[in-house]
C-alpha cells in the first residue's frame, strides 16, 4: 500500500501462495474483503504504517478487496491460479 493505492494491482498468486499487505502509506488502512462469504471474505485490523497483513489462498479464485477505513475508492484484485 502506497499513495492511498495496492499494488501491484492485480496481484497474481500461485495456489497455495499468499498475499502480504504492507503499508507503506501515512495512513492507516485495513484490507476487506469483498465477498459475503468464501474464502475472499476476508479482514484485517487496522494496518498501522510498516506493519502488515497476510492472507493464504488455498483454492484457485478471484477475490477483489478494499480498504476498510477509505471505503470501495481503494480498491484491489488477487487473482490466484
Amino acid at each position: 500500500m502506497g499513495d492511498s493505492a495496492f499494488y501491484p494491482n492485480p496481484a497474481i498468486v500461485n495456489l497455495g501462495g499468499h498475499v502480504v499487505w504492507k503499508n507503506n502509506d501515512d495512513f492507516i488502512h485495513s484490507i476487506v474483503g469483498d465477498a459475503e462469504e468464501g474464502i475472499c471474505a476476508f479482514k484485517s485490523e487496522a494496518i498501522n504504517q510498516g506493519m502488515t497483513f497476510k492472507k493464504v489462498f488455498s483454492k484457485p479464485v478471484t477475490c477483489n478487496y478494499y480498504c476498510g477505513i477509505h471505503g470501495r475508492t481503494m480498491r484491489g484484485k488477487i487473482v490466484v491460479r
